[in-house]
């Protein structure tokens, strides 16, 4: 059904329930072990987590099928696909995501104990269940992942984000000691989310598919996407007020940014 660097997503069944499979792809060295270790470690932190806007996750398994990473992790089933997915589907309904779902569930981790930054926030990783609730799913999976504690005890789950909803700090790595994905970070990328659920367009999509065009636009030229236009923009609840508000989660010093918790109130 889906497919991304290190996993694919099929659809089984647990007991009479639907649910989404997660397994790891083949690899024949060492990494097939670091993979595993690494997954292990997601999902135990998934595990802990319990909100109505975090996809349920159910359990992890093993097989000999499921190649030298050998285990596969098992969730609940999104019947609407990711927000990309529901977007195009619903396009002519002028439906739209309920963007405060994913406002509550990132303010959720952020308060978390401890504190957990998705570090990949972006619309394949929002999920919408049959009763059209967002849900944010995918801790990393899908692409090398790690957990680490830094000075702040925080446990980051995203080894590197997705270029267009990446905040600028993410690209200046060598100036930060730890982790460069915070919080603040996750806001941004939430900025991002929002942009594009109301233009459908992907933030930067002018760049292409070409990395560097974005992460230069993003880190050196200091370019924010723009104001929306479009009718659509307007039909899925986009005005000045909310323009300005995504402009905040936008600040270029990531201490100016608001917090999630600051976000879901509004």
């Amino acid at each position: 059904i889906a497919q991304g660097g290190y996993a694919k997503v099929s659809k089984g069944k647990l007991g009479n329930e639907i649910v989404a499979i997660k397994t790891c792809k083949e690899y024949p060295d060492s990494n097939g072990a670091l993979l595993r270790k690494r997954i292990w470690r997601e999902a135990l932190l998934w595990r802990t987590l319990r909100h109505p806007n975090i996809v349920p996750f159910y359990g992890i398994f093993t097989h000999q099928e499921a190649s030298l990473s050998g285990c596969s992790l098992v969730s609940k089933w999104m019947e609407n696909g990711t927000m990309q997915e529901y977007l195009e589907q619903t396009e002519k309904d002028n439906k739209y995501v309920n963007l405060a779902d994913v406002a509550s569930g990132l303010k959720y981790l952020h308060t978390h104990s401890p504190p957990v930054i998705h570090a990949d926030v972006k619309p394949s990783n929002v999920l919408i269940d049959g009763a059209e609730t967002a849900r944010i799913g995918d801790f990393g999976i899908s692409k090398v992942s790690y957990e680490l504690i830094d000075k702040t005890k925080t446990t980051t789950t995203q080894s590197s984000g997705t270029w267009p909803f990446s905040a600028p700090e993410i690209f200046n790595i060598t100036r930060n000691s730890g982790s460069p994905f915070t919080a603040a970070s996750d806001v941004w990328a939430f900025g991002m989310l929002m942009w594009q659920a109301f233009t459908g367009r992907v933030p930067y999509d002018e760049c292409g598919r070409n990395p560097a065009a974005v992460i230069a636009a993003i880190a050196n030229k200091k370019k924010l996407p723009e104001f929306p236009l479009c009718q659509r923009s307007r039909e899925r609840g986009f005005n000045v007020e909310v323009w300005k508000l995504m402009e905040l989660y936008w600040n270029y010093d990531p201490k100016e940014r608001p917090t999630m918790e600051f976000i879901e109130s509004k």
